[in-house]
């Protein structure tokens, strides 16, 4: 049985590094210190696991966040959080999104701090598909469709990937997914 990338890594990450995201099968993002992540990409490499360092500003989805998350939170509570209009896949959790999550900012905090599991959000919507195509939207950026459930119209990819637009930044995980970012403002 071929194991995910991301229960091959979970091993290796000590008390310095976290799991930040989980793309896909083959494809997860670890953050942490420098020093940890150079140590880790040496291990996986030494151990014929595709991987890659890119620079990144911020350890996005890690330990290292902690000490801005009370602000975060105080930052969310004076805001007017709204129910979503459109049903929302939450990256937190890889469910629906739900009224209650949507307007706890206590729910947002988690977000910037945990694992984002975007692999199990493609697989919830793919659950409900019923074979056509479903299409990923940014607000004002169109995104490529998710891949159907049947396998039909594939381009070996198990996530959706979009195009860069003109001032944005690419991060990159140790183990090689891709995500943009505007260079203005965060976002997953």
């Amino acid at each position: 049985e071929e194991v995910s990338r991301h229960k091959q890594v979970a091993p290796l990450l000590g008390d310095r590094l976290d799991l930040a995201t989980v793309n896909g099968p083959e494809f997860c993002t670890v953050s942490g210190p420098d020093d940890a992540l150079d140590e880790l990409l040496a291990k996986l490499t030494a151990d014929g696991i595709d991987a890659k360092r890119v620079p990144i500003r911020i350890a996005a989805h890690s330990r290292l966040l902690e000490p801005i998350l009370a602000d975060f939170e105080a930052y969310l509570r004076g805001l007017k959080l709204q129910k979503p209009k459109l049903p929302i896949i939450s990256n937190r959790t890889g469910t629906w999104l739900t009224d209650a999550q949507a307007t706890d900012p206590k729910y947002w905090v988690d977000h910037l701090r945990n694992t984002v599991r975007f692999a199990d959000g493609v697989a919830q919507i793919h659950a409900g598909q019923n074979g056509e195509n479903v299409g990923l939207n940014g607000g004002d950026q169109k995104f490529e469709p998710v891949d159907r459930r049947d396998g039909s119209n594939r381009q070996d990819r198990s996530h959706a990937h979009r195009t860069r637009k003109p001032g944005e930044d690419l991060d990159h995980g140790v183990t090689g997914h891709h995500v943009a970012r505007k260079s203005d403002g965060m976002a997953d």
